[in-house]
C-alpha cells in the first residue's frame, strides 16, 4: 500500500511539473526585463508619470500602447483575483492582495495619461468573462494566471518592438511587460513551494 502511496504522490507531482512546464519558460525578450529581474519591487507608477510629464509622447503610438497595457493588466487583475479566491493558505491571500493593488496603481496611473478618444475605447472594452467554477480551484486558476501573465507580457512587448529604442511607448511597453514578468515569477514560486511540499 505504500508503494501504491509513493507511486500515487510521484503520478501527482509529474501532472503538476508538466503542467507548469507550460508557463515556466514565456518568451522574454532577455533586454527588455532583465534589468528589473531581481530586487525591490521597481517604483512602477512613479516611472510611468516621470514618462508622461517628459517628451511629449508619441501621439497615436503612444495611447495604442496605453489602450493595450490597460486591457493587459484588466486581464492581470481577474486572474490574479481568482487566484485569491482559491488561495489556500494566508500568506497566499496577503500576497495576492498586494500584486493585485500593485495593478490596480499601475492602471490608474496609465488612465491618466489616456486622451479622450482612448478613454472612450477603454470604457467600450467589454467587461473580463467570468469563468466556470472548476477553474476556481487554487492550482489550475494558478496556472492559467501565470499562463495569462506571460501571455499579457509578450502581446505587450510585441507591440512595441517595432518602436525606436528609447521611445516613450517602447519604454512604456518594457515598464509594464516588466511588471507582468515580476508577478509571474512570484505565481511560479508559489507553484515551486507547493510542488516542493509535496501537497
Amino acid at each position: 500500500m505504500a508503494k501504491a502511496l509513493d507511486a500515487g504522490q510521484n503520478t501527482s507531482r509529474m501532472r503538476r511539473a508538466r503542467v507548469l512546464g507550460k508557463v515556466r519558460a514565456p518568451n522574454a525578450r532577455p533586454d527588455e526585463t532583465a534589468p528589473w529581474s531581481e530586487g525591490p519591487p521597481a517604483p512602477y507608477v512613479e516611472r510611468i508619470r516621470s514618462l508622461a510629464a517628459g517628451e511629449q509622447p508619441e501621439g497615436l503610438a503612444y495611447q495604442s500602447v496605453l489602450v493595450a497595457a490597460l486591457k493587459v493588466l484588466a486581464r492581470a487583475q481577474a486572474v490574479e483575483r481568482q487566484v485569491l479566491d482559491a488561495a489556500i493558505s494566508l500568506a497566499q491571500r496577503e500576497k495576492l492582495g498586494g500584486m493585485i493593488a500593485t495593478l490596480e496603481e499601475v492602471s490608474a496611473a496609465l488612465r491618466e495619461s489616456l486622451n479622450a478618444g482612448a478613454s472612450r475605447v477603454v470604457d467600450l472594452s467589454p467587461p473580463e468573462p467570468a469563468n466556470a467554477p472548476s477553474e476556481r480551484y487554487w492550482w489550475f486558476a494558478l496556472t492559467e494566471a501565470t499562463q495569462a501573465l506571460g501571455d499579457g507580457a509578450e502581446l505587450i512587448l510585441s507591440l512595441v518592438a517595432s518602436r525606436p529604442r528609447g521611445s516613450a511607448s517602447r519604454t512604456l511597453g518594457s515598464i509594464v511587460a516588466r511588471l507582468l514578468h515580476r508577478h509571474q515569477n512570484e505565481l511560479l514560486a508559489e507553484a515551486d513551494q507547493w510542488m516542493g511540499n509535496g501537497e
